[in-house]
């Protein structure tokens, strides 16, 4: 192999934690507005305040977690070399002992779907599932490794396919941030003052 190769998430990948941020903030304000603010000094005259900063820290933990799409993947001879900003980790191809896949919520904080690889100390590197050319990451990273145990995990775990549903992660993700929006929205206007 002549050139390390390059993976990042397409733009609407990168702006998609920040619209579920949004989103939530937004849906927080829009509920508030519901809430009955009680009589001053009873157990609920806060609670608006309450539902507005329990929106903020749901929005802030998004956008901490939405570093993991910024970032970029690079497939050298040697390692995974993931760059994050500054920071930039590797990890060699032969402390890769498991290659599976995590749906978005499984973990706790982690909203990213994400390809998940196990090093041999049990540390655990996520690769966004939302990669443009997901599968073609899977492929290059099993051909340059050269390892069966690699394709086999992956073969069995259907990562190839899942690797390239993207653009179905994408419309599922930017549609739920509509649908919050519209049900706070209609909430909002319709339940009890």
């Amino acid at each position: 192999m002549s050139e390390p190769l390059s993976f990042r998430c397409p733009p609407a990948a990168r702006w998609l934690g920040r619209t579920l941020a949004g989103s939530a903030l937004a849906s927080a304000m829009l509920l508030s507005t519901r809430i009955y603010s009680g009589v001053e000094g009873s157990v609920w005259s806060g609670s608006r305040t309450l539902v507005v900063a329990v929106g903020v820290v749901l929005a802030l933990v998004i956008v901490r977690t939405a570093g993991r799409v910024q970032g970029e993947y690079t497939l050298t001879p040697e390692a995974l070399s993931i760059r994050m900003g500054k920071h930039l980790r590797e990890l060699p191809y032969e402390q890769i002992v498991d290659l599976t896949y995590e749906p978005a919520l499984v973990a706790r904080r982690e909203w990213v779907p994400s390809l998940v690889l196990t090093d041999r100390f049990g540390k655990r590197w996520r690769v966004p599932a939302l990669l443009e050319e997901g599968e073609r990451f899977v492929s290059d990273l099993i051909r340059i490794t050269g390892r069966d145990d690699l394709e086999s995990y992956a073969s069995a775990r259907g990562l190839h396919a899942t690797m390239a549903r993207t653009g179905m992660r994408l419309v599922l993700g930017y549609g739920f941030s509509a649908l919050v929006l519209l049900v706070s929205f209609l909430i909002s206007r319709t339940g009890p003052a």
